[in-house]
């Protein structure tokens, strides 16, 4: 192992003891200088801050949302990067390319004269960046389309009855024939959501994740 600048290499390591030291990185950024702070591993992608904002201000541009708060954004990208990994892995992302063309497009049309037009500037993200972070957003979500509905099953009269009787107190005077489907439905979607978060748990293992930041 050697000493190397902000880095401790070791021959076995790709990224440094990321369980134990917070990475920084320093770059130019416009004429400034930036500080990028290394917050998470999936796989042999390394997450930075920087990524982060930038997945930050493109899902606040296209939902026309405020942005969202760092952490929770950054634990989205860790998922992204999860569930697109295993897209690749099956090949479910051989098509696409068109769909992210597409979505990219849309945000930088959004983007012209934005009020987080500034921070996406100074970010500085290139155009091989943006095809990527497009890429794994788009890859994760049709992924993750994919397998809630592969988890959608159906429920049984008998399981809506036993809920029903159990939260007798939620539909105040509602017969069980009035609030029946409606049952149901939350039923599926709560059973749905329920695998697809130990599919996630999965994931995270299969793919090594490490969150640094905390």
């Amino acid at each position: 192992a050697r000493q190397c600048g902000l880095f401790y290499l070791s021959s076995k390591a790709t990224v440094v003891a990321l369980e134990h030291m917070l990475l920084v990185i320093f770059f130019s950024v416009l004429g400034h200088s930036a500080v990028i702070q290394v917050v998470a591993q999936v796989d042999t992608h390394v997450i930075t801050s920087r990524e982060v904002e930038m997945d930050q201000v493109v899902e606040a541009v296209l939902t026309d949302r405020p942005e969202a708060d760092f952490k929770n954004q950054m634990e989205k990208v860790i998922r992204e990067w999860t569930v697109f990994f295993e897209a690749n892995s099956v090949k479910l992302n051989s098509d696409q390319k068109q769909e992210s063309k597409t979505a990219r497009s849309k945000f930088f049309a959004k983007i012209k004269g934005h009020a987080l037009a500034p921070k996406w500037r100074a970010l500085a993200a290139t155009d091989d960046e943006a095809a990527r972070l497009f890429d794994r957003k788009v890859g994760a979500q049709r992924f993750i389309r994919f397998k809630s509905e592969g988890n959608q099953v159906p429920v049984t009269d008998a399981e809506a009855l036993n809920y029903f009787q159990k939260n007798r107190q939620e539909f105040g005077k509602a017969s069980f024939s009035k609030v029946r489907e409606p049952i149901k439905r939350l039923l599926t979607n709560q059973l749905a959501e329920t695998r697809l978060n130990e599919w996630y748990t999965i994931l995270d293992e299969k793919y090594k994740v490490k969150r640094v930041y905390q």
